[in-house]
């Protein structure tokens, strides 16, 4: 992994073969088993660590092959970690600072995707989502001018509006009433119609998604928020879109309305 050679060629070709073995011998992994995988991502920490120092060519790719591979190694044999393992959250840190290098960005939050969507089970899941969550919403709402970041940003959206569409009932709340606020944060402050739109989009599939937790996010919101809102779907390209404010067991209440 670490030879700068191997990068170009052979190590995007190993990836896939030990995707599949670690996926193997992960599954249901007995101690000693747990220990070289635990052994194994704390090799690629060092790994990253070296490459991030930029003292050899290819150190650029080695470095997006080291967080691809970690990523495989978490995602395929998450029952060898435990919550407060310190490679596993050491690696989910330095992912989410990758996310703020032009460089390493777009596979960055590739990774991060993988992380939020695909399926983790045990207690690594519960310590990846604290980690990263707090951190993606930083990401999602302080402006960068940096080239590539924004690009990050949209794929960071919609995998949080996935991943958080898919928690528990007892958990969705809770997400909604993180996701939403960020979201509205990110449109305020950019500004672009791509933007709004990919926001509008976002908030159209929460909605959809649950409504009655949708519902009781809105109603929490403050009158800016919920007006920013309300202009970020009436203005958004698309399905006619109706979105009003409405009194139901006087309460306020925002019904959307699509007409597809």
């Amino acid at each position: 992994m670490s030879t700068g050679a191997c990068q170009a060629t052979l190590i995007p070709q190993a990836l896939p073969i030990f995707r599949r073995f670690i996926s193997g011998v992960g599954a249901e992994p007995g101690e000693d088993t747990k220990k070289q995988i635990r052994s194994t991502l704390s090799r690629f920490l060092m790994i990253l660590k070296n490459a991030q120092k930029r003292e050899f060519e290819a150190s650029l790719p080695c470095e997006k092959n080291t967080i691809l591979a970690g990523t495989m190694l978490i995602t395929s044999a998450n029952a060898a970690f435990e919550a407060n393992d310190p490679a596993l959250l050491r690696f989910v840190s330095e992912l989410t600072e990758c996310l703020d290098n032009p460089m390493t960005t777009k596979m960055a939050a590739g990774c991060v995707r993988t992380l939020l969507v695909v399926p983790i089970r045990g207690a690594a899941h519960p310590a990846i989502l604290s980690h990263l969550l707090p951190r993606l919403v930083t990401f999602l709402t302080v402006p960068s001018d940096l080239e590539g970041i924004d690009q990050s940003r949209t794929i960071i959206a919609q995998s949080l509006t996935t991943a958080i569409s898919t928690f528990p009932t007892d958990r969705k709340l809770a997400g909604f009433a993180l996701l939403i606020p960020t979201l509205l944060a990110r449109a305020e402050k950019e500004t672009s119609p791509v933007v709004q739109k990919e926001t509008a989009a976002r908030l159209l599939e929460l909605a959809s998604n649950d409504a009655s937790a949708f519902r009781g996010v809105v109603l929490r919101l403050s009158a800016e928020q919920k007006s920013l809102m309300e202009k970020i779907i009436k203005g958004s390209q698309g399905p006619k879109q109706e979105v009003r404010e409405e009194v139901e067991e006087k309460e306020p209440t925002i019904a959307l309305k699509m007409n597809f």
